[in-house]
């Protein structure tokens, strides 16, 4: 759908654009066919989209992929979606907050390839992307679209200010490469921003087992917990659920042993060492 189509269809269906819930909808048709050929789906593919707003990437997603589940929050433009996708019997509307969603049951009864397809909003970026990856590490790919800032935290190096779990789970379990540039006129209404696709391709052999993604993200929010802290103090305490207590001097010997020094904070690490440190930590406080 271009801008005009789009103007049509909130007036026909009364809809105002809620600046919360961070709705610009992407009304250039080369924007919505290239994110199409990036996502490289096929009639084997299960897409989970989340954010489909009016339904222009949806109705993309549905022509390409055999099943496509979409993610909406906003109960107002629920009416104008199913208008929009009625033609497609492969596409299931769910009306909720994707924070909310067990992503995995979603695609339970699926025996082909899934792969994930959003437009996350600014304001829940971190969380959505951090939730997506712990709960569907069998992804084959993520294509997500995000304000450019948003994407140069989570791509943010080793040692900068903006490195945070997210980037490193990202960089522990596969490759994260920024694949477009999306212009602010892309949108209707415009944003002050600009905004990037990223695309995360998991490897075959990673850092981090998919069964411990789920632990490994508590394990990482610990050591950010407070930035200007080093790592011993911000995960002295710090225990596996259900496991002992791992003593502050096998802390230190733990840090250390990276190598790194009791001084360290969390920014210094590179991913492979937090991938390191959160073993021995499994195995340090199995319970004896």
């Amino acid at each position: 759908m271009n801008l005009a189509q789009t103007k049509a269809l909130l007036s026909q269906f009364h809809i105002q654009p809620t600046r919360s819930l961070g709705q610009n909808f992407l009304v250039d048709e080369r924007v919505v066919s290239r994110i199409g050929d990036l996502s490289e789906l096929s009639p084997e593919d299960l897409v989970i989209e989340i954010g489909p707003g009016l339904g222009h990437l949806t109705i993309e997603l549905a022509r390409r992929a055999g099943q496509v589940v979409a993610i909406e929050i906003d109960r107002h433009v629920l009416p104008a979606l199913a208008h929009n996708l009625a033609s497609f019997d492969t596409v299931t509307l769910v009306h909720g907050d994707a924070l909310a969603q067990n992503l995995k049951l979603l695609c339970k009864d699926w025996d082909g390839p899934v792969k994930v397809v959003a437009n996350l909003p600014y304001y829940v970026t971190t969380d959505l992307m951090l939730k997506i990856m712990t709960e569907l590490p069998f992804c084959q790919s993520l294509t997500l679209m995000m304000q450019k800032e948003a994407a140069e935290r989570i791509m943010a190096p080793v040692g900068s200010k903006g490195y945070s779990p997210v980037g490193i789970i990202a960089a522990c379990i596969g490759t994260l490469r920024r694949v477009l540039s999306v212009g602010r006129g892309s949108y209707f209404p415009q944003p002050h921003v600009d905004s990037v696709v990223l695309q995360l391709e998991p490897h075959h052999e990673q850092l981090i087992a998919a069964q411990d993604l789920s632990g490994f993200g508590t394990f990482l929010q610990a050591c950010f917990h407070q930035r200007r802290k080093t790592l011993y103090n911000n995960l002295n305490g710090f225990t596996m659920t259900g496991n002992r207590k791992i003593n502050p001097e096998t802390w230190l010997n733990l840090i250390e042993n990276l190598p790194s020094d009791r001084n360290a904070r969390a920014e210094s690490l590179t991913p492979a060492q937090f991938s390191k440190l959160y073993y021995s930590i499994i195995e340090f406080s199995k319970p004896i």
